[in-house]
């Protein structure tokens, strides 16, 4: 997934959640040098496992809306290559959670 740091004019900080199309729509309203985008990776295997044994916790599991929605963001990420943002800053969820929030915390500080 996309997340967007967004610094506004009074100097507040917004984080956003989007999909690529989004960042790129956010970016080009707001400027590039305001518009910071994060982009989490993951393996598309540890990614669906992530999301089943998500689902599974659920009190109605429905593995068919996991698969469903697998697909979709697949097709919503494969239509824009993350590489073609300015101010895009990358981080490795397959690590522990602590490397992932020192991860945040170097992107947010040196923005």
């Amino acid at each position: 997934p996309y997340t967007t740091l967004f610094r506004s004019d009074e100097n507040k900080d917004y984080i956003l959640i989007t999909t690529p199309e989004g960042a790129l729509k956010i970016q080009s309203f707001y400027g590039e040098s305001r518009v910071k985008v994060v982009y989490l990776t993951l393996n598309d295997k540890e990614r669906l496992l992530r999301c089943i044994n998500r689902e599974a916790r659920q009190k109605n599991p429905d593995y068919n809306e996991v698969c469903r929605r697998f697909i979709a963001d697949n097709k919503d990420f494969e239509k824009i290559n993350p590489m073609n943002f300015k101010n895009i800053f990358c981080i490795e969820t397959s690590q522990s959670i602590n490397s992932c929030i020192g991860q945040w915390e170097e992107i947010y500080n040196n923005c």
